[in-house]
């Protein structure tokens, strides 16, 4: 008989026995699936005890306290102060003022003094911890009284209500995911504590002091059932995600894309030879997966049209994305920042920056949302992730150096497979927030940058080889640079030179891991999807 004229590669195929099976794109099922059995089970048979887990997450939480008794942003520099405050004051309007009053400008309400913009669900949470707030000392969100309020106590509230809402939201996102069997490459517990200690996210949610860990927490959950393709929870848990940080369309794309890809029900006639689309089934399961992602939405949105007036969801959209606010913010490292001197692009119509800007993300993330459709694995999610993140923090339009997370997440989950990839990436991503700790009054931040720095070069397999003494050659560098920009005195004529240059430096690294990430993505691709049979 001869040889058909390509077979399906048997890590896509769900059951090979099959007849009239195509190639689905599903990993190899497992004999036990975390998703059906107890969670501690999971756990243990990932290798990491729940002891050990509950260890590692004491610690996480101990090290967030620490940092938290450190300054924070804005602190005793009125009128404005810094992002401590704007979590602040936003408790106070949302627990004070109507519902129609949040997002508009009005006389209790001054949208230039950190006016609420972001999406609902933050703004519910606001209204919660405004609500606790009140009933524990009312000075604490007294309207229009309470601003720029400095007291030991409340201070403590606001470190408290930042550890709670990591524990709640962010610290199950990662217990989840570490119940997901994957090849090993580091111990599970150094994978564990290498990500509940990220010093990028504990800097800036316990240091300057803001709450990402509760987006970013819901977007982890959601890739988990991703994995195991509930794509309805899914959609639910990254819905929730994006309505309480609009931020969470850096990883819109590669969701879409996935869920996509795997709704749609695809077969393989082995005797003819062609492809067969039950379009019922795919319809179905598209359909269900959007009215979900809809009746989430409504969910998220119908409280401000009830409550609120005809012109409140509208003033919400038109806060959550401030385009006059400008092509970038600081010093951060985006190509658009990092090579403005060359290409002034900051001079450039702003209309036409932000479809260039959008044009250039779309087009670079092409090929990896393309690879992402036509094999939908757990590992090529992932990375995908990680490429069309990081995509939008180079080119994107109105990029800040907090936006770093969102890549800096998706990386964390790739940690199993490229350790040393992904520890470059982590460590240049900590260094290029050090211009915000300065900012602080938070320079003592470095010394949990480098400690993470040597802990994951300590943990780095030997088989990694010469790449061990490049990834401490490209950390060093970065936190030379930070020591520049603690101690250095720069030139009278450029008194940002070194938070500059360590902008600049941070882009480059950034640049290098996004093409080798799409290298590396392509080549698996290639070395694993279907190809022609050769004789």
């Amino acid at each position: 008989m001869a040889d058909p004229p390509f077979t399906v590669n048997e890590e896509y195929v769900q059951d090979t026995t099959k007849k009239l099976q195509f190639n689905e794109f599903q990993e190899q099922p497992r004999s036990v699936q975390p998703s059906s059995m107890p969670k501690q089970a999971a756990i243990r048979d990932r290798g990491i005890s729940v002891l050990s887990l509950t260890v590692v997450v004491l610690l996480g939480v101990v090290v967030q306290l620490v940092v938290g008794l450190g300054s924070y942003s804005g602190k005793g520099r009125p009128p404005m102060h810094g992002d401590f405050e704007a979590q602040r004051h936003w408790m106070e309007i949302t627990h004070h003022l109507p519902v129609q009053e949040w997002y508009r400008n009005t006389s209790s309400n001054n949208l230039q003094y950190w006016g609420l913009d972001y999406p609902p669900l933050t703004a519910y949470h606001s209204k919660l911890m405004g609500w606790i707030a009140h009933r524990i000392d009312p000075s604490w969100v007294a309207l229009s009284e309470s601003q720029g309020i400095e007291t030991a106590s409340h201070k403590l509230f606001m470190r408290l209500s930042a550890v709670l809402s990591h524990l709640l939201t962010f610290t199950p996102g990662v217990v989840l995911w570490l119940s997901v069997k994957r090849p090993l490459t580091i111990h599970p517990v150094h994978e564990a504590l290498l990500i509940v200690l990220f010093p990028g996210l504990i800097s800036v949610d316990h240091g300057h002091f803001q709450y990402n860990s509760i987006s970013l927490g819901l977007f982890l959950i959601s890739v988990y059932f991703l994995v195991y393709r509930k794509t309805v929870i899914a959609s639910i848990f990254f819905v929730l995600a994006l309505n309480y940080k609009q931020m969470e369309l850096y990883h819109s794309l590669p969701i879409f894309v996935y869920i996509l890809a795997v709704s749609l029900k695809l077969y393989y006639h082995q005797t003819e030879k062609y492809i067969v689309v039950d379009f019922l089934q795919s319809a179905a399961n598209l359909w269900t997966v959007g009215l979900t992602t809809l009746c989430t939405f409504l969910l998220m949105w119908t409280p401000l049209a009830y409550f609120g007036d005809e012109n409140t969801a509208v003033d919400a959209i038109k806060r959550i994305f401030p385009f006059e606010r400008g092509l970038f913010e600081d010093k951060v490292a985006s190509v658009w920042c990092a090579f403005n001197p060359i290409g002034r692009f900051t001079d450039i119509d702003r209309s036409l920056m932000m479809k260039f800007s959008m044009t250039i993300v779309l087009f670079s993330s092409l090929p990896s949302l393309l690879i992402l459709f036509l094999a939908p694995t757990s590992r090529f999610l992932r990375l995908t992730l990680f490429i069309v993140s990081l995509n939008f923090f180079l080119f994107s339009y109105q990029v800040h150096e907090k936006s770093i997370l969102l890549a800096a997440v998706p990386a964390l989950l790739l940690m199993q497979e490229m350790p040393l990839v992904v520890f470059s990436f982590l460590t240049t991503a900590s260094c290029s927030l050090f211009s915000l700790c300065i900012k602080d009054d938070n320079e003592r931040h470095l010394l949990l940058f480098f400690g993470y720095f040597i802990y994951a070069f300590t943990v780095l397999p030997k088989s990694e080889g010469r790449g061990r003494y490049l990834f401490l050659l490209r950390g060093l560098l970065s936190f030379f640079l930070n020591m520049l920009e603690m101690y250095g005195t720069p030139p009278t004529r450029y008194p940002h030179f070194y938070p500059y240059i360590t902008a600049v430096y941070s882009c480059v690294c950034f640049l290098c891991d996004l093409i080798y990430l799409n290298y590396y993505l392509i080549q698996s691709y290639l070395l694993a999807g279907p190809k022609p049979k050769t004789e």
